[in-house]
C-alpha cells in the first residue's frame, strides 16, 4: 500500500519537529536549511526515524524546491500504515492498493 501525505516545511529550525495540520498541511519543522536539498533529506531521515520506516519507501512527490511537499510512503503493511495513521493523526489521506 502507499500513502500520500501534504506536508509543509519550515527549514533552519532549532529542532525537528512535527507541529499540527495547517491548511490541510502538516506542518514540521527541520533544522536544515532549505540549500542543495538538505532539507529534504533532513525531512525524509526525520520521518523515517519516527515512524520506523526505511528511508527507501519515501519520496518527495510534488514540491521537491517548495516548503509545500506531497510525500509519498510506499510499501507499507496494513500495521504501519496503522502506526503511521496513528502517529500523524492523519485526518485525510489516500490509499493506493
Amino acid at each position: 500500500m502507499k500513502l500520500q501525505i501534504k506536508i509543509k516545511i519550515q527549514p533552519n529550525a532549532s529542532e525537528n519537529k512535527i507541529l499540527d495540520y495547517l491548511d490541510n498541511y502538516l506542518k514540521i519543522k527541520i533544522v536544515s536549511p532549505a540549500i542543495e536539498g538538505r532539507a529534504n533529506k533532513t525531512l525524509i531521515d526525520y520521518l523515517s526515524k519516527q515512524l520506523g520506516i526505511s528511508k527507501s519507501s519515501f519520496k518527495i512527490i510534488k514540491g521537491q524546491h517548495f516548503s509545500k511537499k506531497i510525500i509519498e510512503i510506499s510499501n507499507l503493511t496494513e500495521e504501519k500504515l496503522s502506526i503511521v495513521e496513528k502517529f500523524l493523526r492523519l485526518p485525510n489521506y489516500k490509499i493506493n492498493l
